[in-house]
């Protein structure tokens, strides 16, 4: 969740990932990726839609992170962000993130409902 006064809390589940996207040089300095509410839109995001080649393409090399989604969806508090990366080798993902958000958006539910105590410590 990122909030308007720029504090966000989030929960990663890949730590190494997360300090290499913030670190890299492009986006290091970057405000829109730490303030989502200015640049992404409610709705889903393929990655290739808005971070560059050259990024996913190490992303890939390094992580395994070749291919991705993010979900957002805009609240009167806060932006509410999902993640979800893939290999760049496995392309029928892309069939998932496309055509079946229904099965990611169970995920952040049963994820939000299991944190909620811990999120309500973030409210704005």
């Amino acid at each position: 969740r990122f909030y308007p006064d720029s504090t966000f809390v989030t929960f990663i589940s890949n730590p190494l990932y997360s300090d290499f996207f913030f670190n890299y040089s492009k986006y290091e300095k970057h405000t829109v990726y730490t303030l989502p509410t200015s640049y992404l839109p409610t709705g889903k995001h393929l990655w290739t839609s808005y971070i560059d080649a050259p990024f996913l393409s190490l992303a890939n090399q390094q992580f395994k992170h070749g291919l991705g989604l993010t979900l957002v969806r805009h609240c009167d508090d806060y932006v509410e962000l999902a993640n979800f990366a893939a290999p760049s080798n496995t392309p029928d993902v892309l069939d998932v993130f496309v055509n079946h958000t229904d099965i990611l958006d169970t995920f952040i539910v049963y994820f939000t409902e299991k944190f909620s105590s811990f999120l309500k410590n973030f409210a704005r």
